[in-house]
C-alpha cells in the first residue's frame, strides 16, 4: 500500500491553481502518490449539490460527484485497481 495525498476542493472554494500544485509537490516529495480533484462540480448549479444556503458541505448528489470524479481519476492513472478491489470484495465475502 501507498500513502495518498489527495486535493479535493469544497464547494464554495475558489481554486488557486499554484497554490494547489505546490502542495502537491511537497506531497510528492514527501513519497506520497498524489491525486488533484480540480472540479467535480463542472456545470453543476452549487445550490443544488449543498446541504442547504448556510452549510456549503456536498449533500448526497455532491457525494456522488466526488466519488466520481474520485474513481474516475484513480482509474486513469492504474486502469488494474478496480480488478483487485472487485477480487478483494468477493474474496472478504466467501
Amino acid at each position: 500500500a501507498e500513502p495518498m495525498w489527495m486535493f479535493l476542493p469544497a464547494t464554495a472554494d475558489i481554486l488557486d491553481a499554484e497554490e494547489t500544485e505546490n502542495q502537491r509537490k511537497i506531497a510528492s516529495n514527501a513519497g506520497f502518490e498524489t491525486l488533484v480533484i480540480s472540479n467535480p462540480y463542472v456545470g453543476i448549479e452549487m445550490s443544488s449539490i449543498q446541504v442547504s444556503d448556510e452549510d456549503s458541505h456536498p449533500n448526497s448528489l455532491g457525494h456522488k460527484l466526488i466519488a466520481d470524479a474520485i474513481l474516475s481519476s484513480i482509474m486513469k492513472k492504474h486502469p488494474t485497481v478496480l480488478r483487485k478491489l472487485q477480487f478483494k470484495t468477493i474474496s472478504n465475502e466467501n
